[in-house]
């Protein structure tokens, strides 16, 4: 993100890969300090992904991290 969070969030729809596009709405919600945002797109990206095992466990704790380094 470079520190353009803001304008990733249009780039992101173009994303194919819906748990990809979810994990980048988390990461840039967090980036941008919208942690309700950010909490809601990692709880939908659990729901619908992890038990699947499509998510990466390092993705989450990727986000987890910049949540922390942002606040």
């Amino acid at each position: 993100m470079q520190g353009r969070a803001r304008d990733a969030l249009p780039e992101i729809e173009r994303v194919r890969s819906d748990w990809g596009r979810t994990w980048l709405y988390a990461a840039t919600y967090a980036a941008q300090g919208r942690e309700k945002e950010s909490d809601a797109a990692l709880k939908e990206l659990i729901a619908k992904h992890y038990a699947a095992s499509l998510v990466p466990g390092f993705m989450l704790f990727e986000t987890n991290e910049m949540k922390r380094s942002s606040g």
